[in-house]
C-alpha cells in the first residue's frame, strides 16, 4: 500500500509536533505534505494537496477544526481523525462525519497505535466488507521480528496462540506453551497482527488467534473463547458482538 498522504491542522505548536512526530517517526505508513496552525491554513492545504487524509484538532480559534472539514468535504472527499482535549466533543463530531478515530490530548502513543490500526485497516479495504462478504485471509508471513529488550525476536504468526499485556510488554502465548516477551505494549502488538491474519482483540489485555478457537460459550452475560481445547479466555461484552460478526466475515460463525 503507497504511503497515505496526510494534513496536519493544530492551532498548538506542541500538538503539531507530537503528531508530526508519531506520523512520521513513528510509522512509515504516512506522507505528511502539510502542517497548518488554523482552520484557515487547513483549508488552504486540503484544498491544493487533496490529502487523503486529514488529522484535525476539534477546538482551534476564529473557525473549529469541524467547520473546516465540512466546507473541505464539499469539494474533496478524505478520511478524518480528530484530535481534542474534549472527549465529548470528538463523541459529538462522531455522529456529523465518518470519522475514522480520535485522540485525546496529550496524545499517548499507544493511542497513536491503536488509531493507526484503524486506519491502516480502513485504507487497506477496496470497499466496505459486509457480512456475507468473507474478509480475505492473508497468507501468514514466515516470521515476524518484533521488538524485544536488547534486540528483536523471530516469530511464526501461525503458532502465536493468543498475545496478552503485560504493562508496557507484551506476552506472545506458543501453541507449544512457549511464551515470547516483546517490549511493546498490546496495542502496538496489534497493529501488525491485524485481523486480515485471523486475529482479533477480545479483551483489553488479548488478542487472539481465530485459527485456533476451538469452542465459544456463553457463561450467564459473560463469553469465553476456547483455544486448542485448552486455553480458556473472557470475552469483553463490549467486545463480543463486534467478535461475532468478525468470525461471521471469516465464515467461522453462523448463527
Amino acid at each position: 500500500m503507497d504511503k497515505i498522504t496526510t494534513i496536519i491542522v493544530d492551532d498548538e505548536l506542541s500538538g503539531r509536533q507530537t503528531l508530526e512526530k508519531y506520523l512520521c517517526s513513528y510509522s512509515e505508513s504516512f506522507d505528511v505534505v502539510g502542517i497548518a496552525k488554523s482552520a484557515a491554513e487547513g483549508l488552504k492545504l486540503i484544498q491544493e494537496f487533496k490529502p487523503a487524509l486529514v488529522v484535525s484538532d476539534i477546538e482551534m480559534p476564529l473557525k473549529s477544526g469541524l467547520e473546516m472539514i465540512r466546507e473541505a468535504l464539499e469539494t474533496h472527499t478524505f478520511k478524518i481523525v480528530l484530535t481534542t482535549a474534549y472527549e465529548k466533543y470528538a463523541i459529538k463530531a462522531i455522529n456529523q462525519f465518518d470519522v475514522i478515530g480520535y485522540l485525546l490530548k496529550p496524545i499517548d502513543l499507544d493511542e497513536f497505535y491503536s488509531v493507526e490500526k484503524r486506519i491502516l485497516d480502513k485504507f487497506s479495504k477496496p470497499m466496505e466488507t459486509t457480512l456475507q462478504t468473507p474478509i480475505p485471509i492473508r497468507n501468514f508471513p514466515q516470521k515476524f521480528f518484533l521488538p524485544k529488550v536488547g534486540g528483536k525476536e523471530a516469530v511464526d504468526p501461525s503458532e502465536i496462540l493468543y498475545c496478552k499485556a503485560s504493562g508496557p510488554y507484551t506476552e506472545i502465548h506458543m501453541i507449544s506453551g512457549v511464551v515470547k516477551t516483546i517490549s511493546k505494549p498490546l496495542k502496538a502488538t496489534e497493529v501488525l497482527l491485524t485481523p486480515s491474519l485471523g486475529f482479533f482483540r477480545v479483551h483489553d489485555s488479548y488478542l487472539v488467534n481465530s485459527n485456533h478457537i476451538s469452542e465459544l460459550r456463553n457463561e450467564g452475560e459473560t463469553s469465553v473463547v476456547v483455544l486448542n481445547k485448552v486455553t480458556e479466555i473472557d470475552v469483553s461484552r463490549r467486545k463480543k458482538s463486534e467478535f461475532l460478526e468478525f468470525l461471521e466475515t471469516r465464515g467461522l460463525f453462523f448463527r
